[in-house]
């Protein structure tokens, strides 16, 4: 599913995290609500957490 592609995408640069606007061009037939969706229930399920606000927000993978 597009949430398991999401989490390995964020698990595979989880030294550096990433960056909305890179999950974005990964899943270019989705909008950009639809990806915000996506990382907001894998928030709720603590597989990922964000470091920071706005534009320059990086995910990662885990709880913080």
């Amino acid at each position: 599913t597009n949430k398991a592609l999401l989490l390995k995408h964020i698990k595979d640069n989880k030294k550096t995290g990433t960056k909305l606007e890179e999950l974005l061009q990964v899943f270019p037939a989705l909008t950009y609500n639809q990806v915000q969706t996506l990382m907001k229930e894998l928030k709720a399920e603590e597989a990922v957490h964000v470091v920071g606000k706005t534009r320059g927000a990086l995910w990662f993978p885990g709880r913080e």
